[in-house]
């Protein structure tokens, strides 16, 4: 579940969250702002735990996904979804 937008244009994130007791497969997901939309890359959230989607580019981490711009800047007038 999406739980924080940053808003930031090219410089803003979105933190998701994992509520469940079990990992979850983020393969098949994507995180859409119309009419942008960014399917993150393979990746297993565990139970409990955050990763932060960032607009902006930089390397993939256990706690950080990139999406280069693909999901476009986050900004006060947009909707985003998951």
């Amino acid at each position: 579940m999406i739980e924080v937008v940053a808003l930031g244009g090219d410089a803003g994130a979105v933190v998701l969250r994992n509520a469940t007791n079990d990992p979850v497969d983020l393969s098949g997901c994507f995180l859409c702002q119309f009419p942008s939309y960014w399917a993150p890359p393979p990746f297993l959230l565990p139970a409990g735990s955050t990763v932060t989607a960032h607009v902006g580019t930089g390397d993939g981490t256990d706690t950080d996904l990139f999406a280069s711009g693909a999901f476009g800047a986050l900004g006060a007038s947009g909707e985003v979804a998951l």
